[in-house]
């Protein structure tokens, strides 16, 4: 891994030209409680002022519980969308999401414009 850690945690983060936060975890990386705080206060400090919605690309990347904890916390994400591959990766997405619910409205996905029309549509923001 590298020292950089956005180098090391994040193959990239960034607002895209919607509005949306999109992380994307970097392949084989286990979330622990520091990655999940700093990953937490890179997304805020990218926000500034702004609450935006977000995509995490990699959802089937394996958190331990005080990442999970973290994440449960408040930030300046408005709603967040998890774009997995498979049925498997929804499967670990919605019991991660039963155990330690998100302060934001969280949904699975396996279609990323399926994704980007729930993230972007006001009548279901909550």
């Amino acid at each position: 891994m590298s020292s950089d850690p956005i180098l090391g945690y994040f193959e990239s983060l960034h607002v895209d030209a919607l509005g949306i936060v999109r992380l994307q975890w970097v392949s084989g990386l286990r979330i622990t409680g520091e990655i999940a705080e700093y990953a937490i206060r890179a997304v805020d400090e990218l926000n500034g002022d702004h609450r935006r919605p977000m995509m995490i690309v990699g959802s089937e990347t394996p958190t331990n519980r005080e990442a999970r904890a973290v994440f449960g916390r408040e930030c300046s994400v408005t709603r967040i969308a998890m774009l997995g591959r498979s049925l498997v990766d929804r499967t670990i997405a919605n019991f991660s999401l039963f155990v330690n619910p998100p302060a934001a409205p969280t949904r699975f996905f396996t279609d990323e414009a399926a994704a980007v029309d729930w993230l972007l549509d006001d009548r279901a923001r909550g």
